[in-house]
């Protein structure tokens, strides 16, 4: 609490004084835990005022070091909702960038899922229990990111293959408005070629990890890959 207030504290006697008065009480809290003549605040403040000998001459009496303790306090649950926002919108971000590295429609995930539509809506009060269920699916997400991590890969490997084999045939159709046309078609040619070796090997690959995974996906998975709504064959059959 002190270093939120001391960020925005326009006024460093008065952070000085909030901080003495809480350090005081505190203190007094720890030594008087065992009895049972412990003070609250204001009983506190009441019998200790002359401790504070630095008091700003703008403070009079104990109602305006109150209210000042609670414009403060008030002040800093202020900030520390505004940077709640923050972190949690934040988090929905990172949610999203990891889901489409996932195969994951965010968009989709959101409206058709009740419990996503409700957590990733707009909020009037971004709390620590609202962080909290951010934080936990987006460990979730990356677990099941790590538990795939090969097979999106694979996947992400055979769609750059497939778009350099369509910018080769584009290629090849522009080549005749071009000089040297002959030099240039062979080069296309040959790295299509290249290109379509390096595909076919990736999508053997993604067929080993399949079955790999059809046969021993009782074992030891932490999340099935259908938990969030995406079947592994629909992204094999449209590679």
């Amino acid at each position: 609490m002190y270093s939120l207030l001391e960020l925005q504290c326009p006024n460093t006697d008065m952070f000085n004084l909030i901080k003495a008065i809480l350090n005081k009480y505190d203190q007094h809290q720890k030594e008087q835990q065992h009895q049972d003549d412990g003070k609250n605040l204001t009983e506190f403040l009441l019998e200790n005022l002359n401790l504070f000998h630095h008091l700003p001459e703008d403070i009079e009496n104990l109602a305006c070091i109150q209210k000042q303790l609670d414009d403060d306090y008030n002040h800093y649950e202020q900030m520390k909702s505004s940077r709640m926002k923050e972190i949690i919108e934040r988090i929905r971000k990172h949610f999203a960038n990891l889901s489409a590295k996932c195969m994951i429609d965010f968009e989709n995930l959101v409206q058709s899922n009740d419990h996503y539509r409700q957590l990733f809506q707009k909020s009037d009060d971004y709390n620590a229990e609202l962080l909290e269920a951010h934080e936990s699916e987006l460990s979730r997400l990356k677990r099941y990111y790590n538990e795939y991590e090969k097979f999106f890969t694979l996947i992400a490997q055979c769609h750059r293959l497939q778009e350099e084999i369509v910018e080769c045939e584009q290629q090849s159709r522009n080549v005749y408005t071009t000089k040297n046309r002959g030099g240039i078609m062979l080069q296309i040619l040959n790295k299509q070629r290249t290109t379509q070796k390096r595909l076919l090997h990736a999508q053997e690959q993604i067929r080993k990890w399949y079955n790999e995974y059809y046969y021993h996906r009782e074992d030891n998975l932490t999340i099935p890959f259908d938990y969030y709504g995406v079947r592994i064959e629909d992204i094999i059959n449209i590679t």
